[in-house]
Formats: C-alpha cells, structure tokens, sequence
C-alpha cells in the first residue's frame, strides 16, 4: 500500500513537472518573436505611436522601418492602417478602439508628386478613409492616395498622418483644423522605403492564443515521463 501511494505520489509530481515544462515552451514561443499582434490597439496608443514616428522622421529625414506598440512591432503599412482609421474615428468623434490588420503588404511601386499646400480636417479624413477602405480591399497598402494637393506618395502620407496624430496626442485627442506640407516628390523622406518583414509574423491578426495547460499533458505523457525516470536509476 505505501509502494502503491508512493508510485502515485511519484506520477502525480511528474505530471506537475512536464505541465511546467509544457507551459514555460507555450510562453516561449508566443513571446520568442515579440510579435503577436492583438486583435485591438485603443486611440491613444496610436497617438503615442505617431508621436514616435514624427520625432524620429524630423531627426534622420526618413520613415522608421517599424513603431512599436505595447511592446509589439507594426510596419508602416500596418501603422497606415491604424492611423486611417484612428482619424476616421477623431473626425467622426468616436471613442472605438483600433482593429488591427496584420501582415498589410508593402505598396507596388510607391510614386506620388510634389505637395505643397493646406488641407482641412474633411479633406484629410476623407482621405484616410479612402486608404483605410483600399488596404481593407485589397491587403496592401496604396502607391498614392489622390488629394486636391496631387498624389500623395506612401511616404509621405504615413508622415503626413504622424504630424495630424502627434499634434491631436500634445491637443487633448482633437485633430488640427488643418494640415499643412511641403514636399517634394524628391524629398529625403520619399527617397528612403521602410523595410520590416519577420517570419514569425502572424498575417490573420489573430492575436496570441491562451492554451490550456490541463489539455496540454495527456497520461501518456506522464508515463512516458516515468519511464524516462526510471532509465536514470
């Protein structure tokens, strides 16, 4: 009888021991890659994010190849779409959280002309829902978007969206009246493509996924353990 509590006690640690094993291996894999996406980002992280990539855009006359967002890395596609659909929700004054779309693919053949002018708060907006609808088409971001001011190269409307978001981030969540550029087709900003890519990136956005640590471990497991225990002895 003690043998058989002792055999029981013996299996009962090891099953303790491989759940262990089992949940330290699910934690490593979903934080190895730092790059699950959630499924949701709230507006004022967007703001923090734009905020990033305007600093560093003023500072090296370049795009970032990526903003990081509670501790998880976004492409400027994907930040395109965040940030479209971020002013969309400002402009039509709503208090939503962000939907994220993952694995947004790079703009064909990135081409635009000179901007130099002033657009208001509906022109902009209504442009951001144009890229906001093409991405959510066709999962890729837009060469151009169209604007009274001409086309509009990817890079500079990601710029574009980082000043509207990093003035609305320092202003209380409003957007400006209005937005004002002045560049060229040639300037540094659009001369430099950001480049992220990471294989362990997930395309479905799906986010991490909570497993179960009780359906992890089958009794085989645990006997297949005690076996290998045993070997040691």
């Amino acid at each position: 009888m003690v043998k058989y509590k002792k055999k029981i006690l013996i299996l009962v640690l090891l099953a303790i021991f491989v759940i262990g094993i089992s949940i330290t291996s699910v934690s490593a894999a979903e934080s190895s890659d730092g790059n699950t996406k959630a499924k949701k980002v709230s507006q004022s992280d967007v703001l923090k994010a734009s905020k990033n990539i305007k600093t560093y855009t003023d500072k090296n006359k370049k795009l970032p190849n990526y903003v990081t967002i509670k501790n998880q890395k976004y492409s400027m596609e994907e930040y395109m779409h965040l940030s479209s659909l971020t002013i969309y929700y400002k402009y039509k004054q709503k208090k939503n959280t962000v939907a994220v779309k993952s694995g947004v693919k790079s703009p064909k053949s990135p081409s635009g002309s000179k901007i130099n002018g002033k657009l208001n708060k509906k022109q902009f907006s209504t442009y951001n829902v144009n890229a906001y609808k093409y991405i959510k088409n066709y999962d890729r971001a837009p060469n151009f978007i169209s604007t009274k001011l001409g086309k509009m190269k990817f890079q500079t409307f990601i710029y574009a969206n980082s000043r509207i978001l990093a003035w609305s981030a320092d202003n209380g969540g409003k957007l400006p009246n209005t937005l004002t550029l002045s560049i060229s087709a040639t300037h540094p900003i659009n001369k430099y493509f950001p480049k992220y890519s990471s294989s362990s990136d997930s395309s479905s956005g799906s986010g991490s996924q909570v497993v179960n640590p009780t359906k992890s471990v089958s009794m085989t497991n645990i006997f297949e353990a005690s076996n290998r225990v045993k070997k040691l002895h």
